[in-house]
């Protein structure tokens, strides 16, 4: 369904909490967002992990290299402060990388997560998006994100559930993960809602062993 009709059409949609619930009854998770966030929590520092001992990916090393000893990030178009404060974003961004493509087609995180400055002006940034798939505008400023599908804003949330939002927002949608992401978001499906699959990618399964061993190493 095109976003501006769906909005139109359920217009309580467009609050996050409403968002979820939709999302809820469609997946029939209970407590999907409590059980989604503290999912999401507890695997980000193996991702950071894992995204540390894999530097030797130019892509990875390319995110790493754009942070100075502080974790200050100079973007093309905000400088993000304490750029490893916000660890939902970060581990965002390295799986895109960690997990190989199910394309021939180059993936790059922009195409589902991108960065504002917040004197940004929401509505003209959401047009000239040109993925027609689901892509998040986060602002590290003011702590928040935006959910955009094709070319229009869908709902604005908290930054530190923007993997929640994400992913939920095909189901909600009914949408096709986008070429060269199925694998991603396979993982995310497993990763933050336990969703079983019928037949676990065998990359995606070495991502999962890989993430489990970092699990393992961090432990206190």
């Amino acid at each position: 369904m095109h976003a501006a009709r769906y909005i139109d059409k359920f217009p309580a949609l467009v609050i996050y909490d409403q968002f979820v619930e939709e999302a809820q009854r469609v997946l029939k998770v209970e407590n999907l967002r409590k059980v989604a966030f503290d999912r999401w929590t507890d695997v980000q520092p193996c991702i950071l992990d894992l995204g540390k001992r894999e530097r030797q990916k130019k892509s990875i090393s390319d995110i790493f290299s754009t942070m100075d000893s502080e974790g200050i990030c100079q973007n093309t178009t905000v400088i993000i402060v304490n750029f490893l404060e916000y660890n939902n974003i970060l581990p965002m961004i390295l799986l895109v990388y960690l997990v190989p493509s199910d394309s021939r087609q180059k993936v790059d995180h922009e195409a589902i997560i991108s960065f504002i400055p917040a004197s940004v002006d929401i509505k003209r940034t959401a047009t000239s998006v040109h993925s027609p798939t689901p892509t998040l505008l986060c602002c590290l400023e003011l702590k928040k994100s935006i959910l955009v599908v094709d070319k229009t804003v869908v709902l604005e949330l908290p930054i530190e559930e923007s993997a929640i939002a994400l992913l939920i927002s095909y189901y909600n949608f009914n949408i096709g993960y986008p070429k060269g992401f199925h694998r991603y978001f396979m993982l995310l499906e497993m990763l933050l809602l336990d969703i079983k699959q019928a037949k676990v990618d065998r990359k995606v399964q070495t991502i999962l062993s890989c993430l489990h061993k970092s699990s393992a190493s961090i432990e206190p």
